[in-house]
């Protein structure tokens, strides 16, 4: 299903202001086989209030996860290969590991007294694709959960990762539970990317 592209921020609802226009491609996006036969065109916005970054494009992203995206982004060597490419990353440049040092530390600070080291804090990712910040969260104590639509990415969070995953579109799964943190690493408005 093909929507129009919003024109204010998904966020705060407020006027976005047209930054950049893109004629073509930039130099290394990924070409996916739904898109490459189309004109290419998109505008990166910029929220006057809350200051979200939003790429506006005519696209039609219904089935992007469903294969297409997978396909087309790990096809040199796939998922595994990229995965372990990111997670051997030394400390200090892995902007993942430093994500989740910040949020483990952030959270446990949040709980104070509250907090038990026998506790294990809980995470719901969504979209976890490589999953390697719930990789990266396991390593810190927390019990992690991956949900991804592409069954090889649910997969890899089972065998590779080891963490539970689900296979399924977040927005109509039910997934019951309580988790401390949920996080979406890209979220897509209608036909608008925010960043």
């Amino acid at each position: 299903m093909k929507t129009k592209s919003t024109e204010n921020c998904p966020f705060c609802s407020q006027e976005c202001k047209t930054i950049h226009r893109y004629r073509e491609a930039p130099e290394g996006e990924i070409s996916f086989p739904f898109s490459s036969n189309k004109e290419y065109s998109r505008k990166l916005k910029r929220c006057q209030t809350c200051g979200h970054f939003i790429s506006v494009h005519d696209m039609d992203l219904t089935d992007l996860y469903k294969g297409d995206y997978v396909d087309a982004t790990y096809a040199g060597g796939g998922i595994e290969s990229a995965f372990r490419k990111i997670i051997s990353l030394p400390p200090e440049k892995s902007d993942n590991l430093a994500r989740a040092r910040n949020i483990d530390s952030f959270h446990k600070k949040r709980l104070g007294v509250n907090y038990s080291s026998q506790t294990a804090l809980s995470l719901l990712d969504i979209g976890s694709g490589l999953g390697v910040f719930p990789y990266q969260m396991k390593k810190l104590g927390w019990n992690c959960v991956a949900l991804d639509p592409d069954q090889r990415a649910v997969a890899h969070a089972k065998e590779l990762v080891g963490t539970h995953a689900i296979c399924g579109d977040f927005m109509p799964i039910p997934i019951s539970g309580d988790f401390d943190l949920i996080s979406f690493k890209f979220l897509i408005v209608r036909n608008s990317c925010c960043i």
